[in-house]
């Protein structure tokens, strides 16, 4: 049977809000409230999470500080278990403690890489949950595909990959340096007269949409180059090591950069006692 939440008062989520923000904003996290009808209506049936329509949710995004303020010390700590796999281990550790905080609202979480064990696909799907969060722009393929048919701009693809083009959401702030880590759903919270906040479209024309497609799709993505459709400020984007980490194969990321990471993780430890 369904649960059916309980309406809060515009103050309750007030304070939610801040609870899961003190919890994961110290950390390089940011959280934007939705509803699970927003969310719905935009996946369509096969994603649908089964809460009531008007279940409070919070997207949770990573920004360029999370690989010091909260990756490099998980990383370093007891609570890691598996350093291979340690960023999840991470997002999950940062979640179950928010969740842990919000144990009167029956609160569960998925990560980005979850998958529902019955149905073998995604929890949830991170990018349509962003963009109805307002907090990044889903740029669609078949959207921007049947904007440029319209309209005559010629794509860089034949017909025949044109399945194989995925989306890809830009930060209106960070660019494309920011990623999308998890869902946290209030299970037994309603806020229906939560006010959606729609995500802002940075890109101005359908050729540079089409081009954004492009230098995501067909490996082109490892070059990075998406991340910078937009103009972004230097101290928003991801450090030397940052970039190196994501782009070393993750059963080689100790080996090869285990003393660099110490070095900073020691660094930061030093910068935080002064």
């Amino acid at each position: 049977m369904k649960l059916v939440p309980n309406e809060i008062s515009r103050d309750e989520f007030a304070n939610i809000q801040r609870t899961v923000e003190s919890a994961l904003s110290p950390f390089g996290f940011e959280c934007s409230p939705l509803l699970t009808k927003w969310y719905n209506d935009n996946v369509g049936s096969r994603f649908a999470l089964e809460t009531h329509p008007d279940t409070l949710m919070f997207c949770v995004c990573s920004n360029v500080s999370m690989f010091e303020r909260g990756f490099l010390p998980f990383l370093f700590s007891l609570n890691c278990t598996d350093r291979r796999n340690a960023l999840d281990e991470c997002v999950q550790f940062h979640l179950r403690k928010a969740c842990h905080l919000l144990q009167d609202y029956k609160p569960l979480f998925f990560k980005d890489s979850d998958v529902d064990p019955r149905s073998r696909r995604p929890s949830f799907l991170a990018q349509p949950a962003a963009h109805v969060a307002g907090v990044a722009y889903y740029y669609h393929p078949r959207e921007i595909i049947s904007e440029a048919d319209q309209i005559g701009v010629a794509l860089p693809w034949s017909q025949d990959y044109a399945h194989k083009v995925f989306g890809v959401s830009i930060h209106p702030k960070y660019g494309g340096w920011f990623a999308i880590r998890g869902l946290i759903v209030l299970q037994s919270a309603q806020f229906s007269s939560l006010e959606q906040k729609m995500p802002l479209d940075v890109i101005e024309s359908t050729a540079e949409k089409v081009r954004l497609l492009l230098d995501f799709n067909f490996d082109n993505w490892k070059n990075w180059s998406y991340r910078d459709v937009v103009p972004v400020e230097p101290e928003f984007k991801y450090s030397q090591l940052q970039r190196k980490y994501f782009q070393t194969e993750p059963k080689l990321r100790m080996e090869l950069l285990g003393k660099e990471l110490g070095d900073a993780y020691r660094a930061q430890n030093a910068l935080s006692e002064l």
